[in-house]
């Protein structure tokens, strides 16, 4: 019998990742596959909104369309084209799929411009690509650690129980699933180098994967300097060996900057390009109250806490602790760079981010909190311990996915929303 239970695992997780893709592509096209989505009586577009944003760079830049008429695909009042507030790094992550894009449509009826129907999929397959990818890579990083039920059982909660399968489906295009492959692809091959480090290739690829993390979110430049520096660091005296072992691999810890730098410059370009400054913070009056952080409201508040909208993120919230002699290496990183984030978001003058699904200023961390998660399910020893924790478990999951059929249904308000309309949810199904 436990023989078979083997079996089952070990056959489950080959075809896992397949099964994902699947469950991926049927999610997105089932929703997406005109080019658009249908709200209210509207046709809205993928490419619209923050996503718009991110990849305005490519029509504007690789088309020179700079002067394109887009009435009826969306509002673009509240953009300059050419003073974009939002980084290019999605907009490069996005290339190889818009330049298929604009072949296709070079060689077909639709017009070639940067915004038909081929480049619409072009923008939303990219997000989903790289999501998919994220938790490939997610995979493998929990298979080190872990047996493979307990990473199967994580990735599962992870991808469905959390707003992850909407931004890699429904919202693919905000820049959260770019940034969850690169920190998944980063805590993956960090320990590569940091065991190797007189690698040139080690060096320049993490360099690489290290450059694009800012060039994508500015702001994510913290969870690269946290991880990075505190990889491993255990106690006080690990610092002062982390410090001896850049010292004498100086040579390649140089390299690794100059790589980082050379990849972040198209963004610096960008800049001078288009707000004559070479470092700007592009996004003018919007700004971070850090003496008045919400942080109550963006973890607990009906209108988008990550653990009201993600329950089964407080099982992560206990694993934080069971992280200890289990995965070391990444403890004291997890241990600084949550609450940090958490006021990071809860200091944002927009707490809840806008109209979205969840909290999306959680979604590329979640890497972090698959590891805590996964930490907990493996220290879980008493039987029927293990069964409460799997129904509870299996509740949050459906709990998620019914709220993301409510919001894509349009039942649950994009944006504002309080007990009382929470409440009226339930009242008008």
């Amino acid at each position: 019998m436990e023989l078979n239970s083997r079996n089952i695992t070990l056959f489950i997780s080959k075809y896992f990742i397949i099964f994902i893709v699947i469950v991926l592509l049927l999610g997105y096209f089932s929703i997406l596959s005109g080019g658009f989505r249908e709200a209210d009586g509207q046709k809205i577009p993928i490419i619209i909104g923050d996503g718009y944003g991110y990849y305005s760079y490519l029509p504007i830049y690789a088309l020179n369309q700079g002067g394109i008429s887009l009435t009826g695909l969306f509002d673009t009042s509240q953009y300059v084209q050419f003073r974009n507030k939002y980084n290019i790094g999605v907009a490069i992550m996005i290339l190889p799929f818009f330049l298929i894009a604009h072949l296709i449509s070079l060689v077909s009826s639709y017009p070639a411009d940067g915004f038909s129907f081929f480049y619409q999929h072009a923008a939303g397959l990219s997000g989903l690509f790289y999501a998919a990818l994220g938790i490939y890579f997610l995979k493998r990083i929990l298979e080190r650690y872990f047996s493979r039920l307990t990473a199967l059982l994580t990735l599962t909660a992870i991808v469905f129980g959390t707003p992850l399968y909407h931004y890699s489906t429904n919202a693919s295009l905000f820049s959260h699933s770019f940034s969850f492959f690169l920190f998944t692809i980063l805590i993956f091959y960090m320990p590569f180098w940091y065991e190797n480090p007189e690698s040139i290739k080690k060096t320049i690829v993490l360099g690489i994967i290290a450059g694009f993390i800012p060039m994508v979110r500015t702001v994510n430049i913290l969870f690269l300097i946290i991880f990075i520096l505190f990889y491993k660091i255990d106690e006080i005296k690990d610092i002062k060996k982390r410090l001896i072992f850049y010292y004498k691999n100086y040579k390649k810890v140089l390299l690794f900057l100059l790589v980082i730098f050379l990849v972040f410059m198209p963004q610096l370009l960008i800049w001078k390009l288009t707000f004559n400054q070479w470092i700007v913070y592009s996004y003018g009056s919007e700004s971070f109250y850090f003496f008045n952080p919400k942080i109550v409201n963006v973890l607990f508040s009906v209108r988008r806490g990550l653990l009201f909208y993600s329950p089964i993120l407080y099982f992560s919230i206990i694993g934080f602790w069971n992280m200890k002699g289990k995965i070391n290496e990444y403890f004291v990183s997890s241990l600084i760079y949550i609450p940090i984030l958490i006021i990071i978001n809860a200091s944002w003058w927009q707490w809840w981010f806008g109209a979205c699904f969840g909290h999306r200023g959680f979604v590329e961390s979640l890497p972090v909190f698959a590891l805590a998660l996964a930490a907990f399910y493996s220290k879980l020893k008493n039987r029927k311990l293990k069964i409460a924790v799997f129904v509870a478990g299996s509740l949050f999951i459906i709990y998620s996915i019914v709220q993301m059929i409510w919001y894509w249904k349009g039942l649950l308000p994009t944006d504002y929303i309080t007990p009382i309309s929470y409440r009226d949810i339930f009242i008008n199904l």
